[in-house]
């Protein structure tokens, strides 16, 4: 049995902020309004191969978005959309009439225009960073050796890395 998944999904995020901002050279401080949309279209394809009823092995790949932001300064600071193309391949595999399960699965994350929380000038921001590659395995057990017991174990390993990092 093959199971095959697709779709599209459109977001437009609106964001308005209003701050008030005072410092040394404006002592009685000022009103700060900013205004900007971010939107993008994002995609999902995936396929499931059901080798039997208890095993199957997967495949997905898709595009995820998180819009930009502001900085609550008084200047015209603000921070782009981060984007992700992100594949995953695993298996899920039940025995002994479901009372333990595996599944395995590899994934990489190729992000573009990454946001990252930094320090700038003793203040916290959020800048775009730039590229980064994110890539893992993880690996869980479920098993269900008597009734009303569940144990459960899991271990993953990631490797993340700045592909292009702006300072």
């Amino acid at each position: 049995n093959l199971k095959l998944t697709a779709g599209l999904r459109y977001t437009k995020d609106d964001k308005k902020t209003i701050g008030f901002s005072k410092n040394m050279t404006e002592p009685d401080g000022a009103m700060i309004t900013k205004e900007k949309d971010w939107s993008k279209l994002t995609w999902k394809l995936g396929a499931e191969w059901y080798l039997n009823q208890d095993s199957m092995i997967y495949l997905t790949a898709s595009t995820g978005f998180k819009s930009g932001g502001f900085q609550l300064r008084d200047d015209d600071s603000s921070y782009d959309q981060e984007v992700v193309l992100a594949w995953e391949l695993g298996s899920k595999h039940r025995f002994f009439g479901n009372r333990l399960q595996a599944n395995l699965s590899w994934f990489y994350y190729d992000y573009q225009d990454i946001q990252l929380r930094t320090q700038r000038d003793l203040t916290a921001v959020v800048e775009n960073a730039g590229e980064s590659e994110v890539k893992g395995i993880e690996a869980e057990v479920f098993a269900r050796p008597a009734i009303g017991l569940e144990l459960r174990a899991a271990a993953a390993y990631i490797k993340a890395e700045f592909t292009d990092y702006r300072d």
